[in-house]
């Protein structure tokens, strides 16, 4: 370790680490949902916006880490800028360049892509350099991820796109609710504050899902929906019996869990499924099954680097 200074290179491993790449595929899900939903997942659009917003995600994760390694050296040594393994210098032109890039791509593809892109580009920087401390901390976060929906979204046609952006709500929600848990991530205290936050998060998270889904199927099948639509009504009671299992799970393991920074690992790997949940509320059924097929790669990552 370098206690001071700063090395300029570091290998393949310690990038890989910076940027969480066992986060990656959450950040895939988001916009793969976004895709999904105005049918065009499987197009090059949908292709061009993955590189986007894989961009972009890291360059969130590499300028969060410049900003702190100050307080990383002391709570956090074995993160590669803390460590000596990467350059502050190098690891901040590196962000600085994703973010653009990120930014420039998204002008190809139109220009409500390109605003969204500029949009979380803004929001990155807020969250990382001004807000991350400040109340509204975990809200700014919040807004990265639904707009990270949005830019999958955005590859549809404009009608599409008010329509669906409602499915962004629930992972604004969640998220909100697990970056304020994680702030207690170095805290040995069990506050229960936090928990309340955390909890409400995903089960409000829960109940948005559900009124996604009997919005969508109110204006896919109109007057079918009621009691007389027997199987359709049954299936419906099905989905929310599942989803409510799966709220319940969640908030067993925030209240049970002696150790937060497990918890919020666990929470954040949540958000594929969570997002596949997403896609079976709008009856996308192939976009639900390739958003879980990131979990995958998703627990195959999870060894080389942490999600947090």
């Amino acid at each position: 370790m370098n206690n001071g200074g700063e090395t300029r290179g570091g290998g393949s491993s310690a990038w890989l680490r910076l940027v969480r790449v066992a986060a990656l595929p959450t950040a895939l899900a988001d916009v793969w949902l976004g895709a999904a939903l105005v049918g065009r997942l499987f197009s090059v659009e949908a292709l061009a916006v993955s590189g986007i917003s894989l961009a972009l995600y890291s360059a969130g994760m590499i300028l969060n880490d410049v900003h702190d390694v100050a307080w990383d050296r002391e709570h956090n040594a074995h993160r590669p800028l803390a460590a000596g393994e990467i350059s502050r210098s190098a690891a901040a032109t590196v962000g600085i360049v994703l973010l653009v890039l990120g930014v420039i791509g998204a002008l190809f593809l139109g220009r409500t892509s390109f605003v969204v892109a500029a949009s979380i580009a803004v929001a990155v920087l807020g969250y990382d350099f001004v807000l991350k401390s400040s109340p509204v901390g975990p809200a700014n976060m919040a807004v990265c991820r639904g707009l990270n929906v949005v830019l999958g979204l955005t590859i549809g046609a404009p009608l599409a796109i008010l329509f669906y952006l409602p499915a962004a709500l629930p992972i604004v929600v969640y998220v909100a609710g697990i970056t304020w848990l994680a702030r207690f991530e170095a805290d040995e205290q069990r506050r229960r504050g936090p928990l309340a936050i955390a909890t409400a998060g995903g089960l409000l998270t829960a109940v948005l899902i559900i009124a996604l889904q009997l919005r969508f199927t109110r204006e896919a099948w109109g007057e079918l929906v009621g009691f007389t639509a027997g199987p359709l009504v049954f299936l419906q009671a099905i989905f929310g019996l599942i989803l409510l299992i799966v709220a319940g799970t969640v908030v067993r393991a925030i209240w049970l869990a002696g150790d937060v920074r497990k918890v919020v690992r666990a929470l954040l790997l949540g958000i594929v499924p969570l997002q596949a949940l997403v896609a079976l509320a709008h009856f996308r059924i192939l976009g639900m099954v390739c958003i879980l097929g990131l979990l995958v790669p998703l627990f195959l990552l999870r060894r080389s680097s942490h999600v947090t």
